[in-house]
């Protein structure tokens, strides 16, 4: 007789834990992708609303001689032209101007409109600029779970010199 452990039954037990927990392992690592994906896109779209309205606010004029609290084409790509991994689009760039918190709109920069009047705004006025993109998971599952989701990002700043 031989004293011999019977492989044949250990390697299909491993066949049958490795068939349970990959798909949990795989899940997990493409979790971290998605999650990682998520935060480049919030970081993007951050970003781009922070230098359309810092390029809004800044003092001076364009090539054209507007200036630039009223250039709307300028504004845009000002944010835009920095999320490339993005495509960013100009329809998902919302351009508007108060005259602070709790006030009503006084101007807006639609696409391909007219650029709002310079003596609407008085010194002191704020430009806001609303960027927003749809972040899509790759995950299958986990993009079943939590869907789209829309990443928005606002950011306020005065005009110092209408």
């Amino acid at each position: 007789m031989s004293s011999r452990p019977d492989t044949s039954s250990q390697s299909g037990a491993s066949l049958v834990e490795a068939a349970i927990v990959l798909p949990l392992v795989f899940l997990l690592i493409f979790g971290v992708i998605d999650t990682a994906r998520l935060l480049a896109t919030h970081n993007a779209v951050r970003t781009a609303s922070r230098e359309a309205a810092r390029y809004g606010s800044s003092v001076g004029t364009n090539a054209s001689g507007d200036e630039r609290y009223v250039d709307c084409a300028g504004i845009r790509d000002a944010g835009m032209g920095l999320t490339t991994p993005l495509d960013i689009a100009a329809t998902q760039v919302t351009i508007e101007y108060d005259s602070g918190p709790s006030t009503v709109v006084k101007a807006t920069c639609p696409i391909g409109g007219p650029q709002p009047d310079p003596a609407s705004l008085t010194n002191g006025d704020r430009i806001v600029v609303t960027t927003s993109h749809q972040f899509t998971p790759v995950t299958p599952l986990i993009g079943d779970l939590i869907g789209v989701i829309t990443v928005t990002s606002v950011d306020r700043r005065s005009i110092l010199s209408p």
